[in-house]
C-alpha cells in the first residue's frame, strides 16, 4: 500500500490533434470572371436604358469588363478543379451580355434620337437630314460678309 501513495502523479496527456483536412479547392478565375461580368452587365444595362454621350464611358467599361469576364470565365471553365464550373458559365453568359450591350446601345441611341427628331420636326426626319441642314447653315454663314454689315 505504501507504493500506492509514493507514486508521483503523472501529468495528463493532451488529446491528439485532429487529422488535417485538405482545404477545398477554389476556382478564383471563375469567381473573378463572374464578378467582372456582374459589374460589366450593370454598366451595360445602364448604357442601354439611359443612352447619351455622357454614358459613352459606360459602353467602354462594359465592353472591357465583358472581355475580361469572358477570358476569366473560359480559363475558369478549363481548369481541372471540380468546383466553380457554374461560376465560370455565369461569367461567360454575363460577358456575352456586356459585349451585346456595347453593340446594341449605340443603335438604341440612334433610334431614340431619330424618334425625338420625328416628334420635333415631323415624319421622316432623321439624324442624316439634321446633319445636312447643319451643313447648309454652315455654308450660308460662311457666305456672309461681316465687314459689309458694320
Amino acid at each position: 500500500m505504501n507504493e500506492q501513495f509514493n507514486q508521483v502523479p503523472q501529468e495528463p496527456v493532451a488529446p491528439a490533434a485532429p487529422a488535417a483536412v485538405a482545404a477545398p479547392q477554389k476556382n478564383g478565375m471563375a469567381t473573378a470572371g463572374m464578378v467582372l461580368g456582374i459589374i460589366g452587365a450593370v454598366f451595360g444595362v445602364i448604357a442601354i436604358l439611359a443612352p447619351g454621350m455622357v454614358l459613352l464611358a459606360f459602353h467602354i467599361i462594359a465592353m472591357i469588363l465583358g472581355v475580361l469576364a469572358l477570358i476569366f470565365g473560359v480559363v475558369g471553365l478549363l481548369k481541372k478543379v471540380a468546383v466553380g464550373k457554374g461560376k465560370a458559365i455565369a461569367a461567360i453568359i454575363l460577358a456575352v451580355v456586356c459585349i451585346f450591350s456595347f453593340f446594341y446601345a449605340p443603335a438604341a441611341l440612334e433610334a431614340s434620337v431619330n424618334n425625338a427628331l420625328e416628334e420635333a420636326f415631323g415624319e421622316g426626319a432623321n439624324l442624316g437630314e439634321l446633319e445636312d441642314a447643319f451643313s447648309e447653315l454652315e455654308d450660308a454663314l460662311a457666305d456672309i460678309d461681316l465687314d459689309s454689315i458694320s
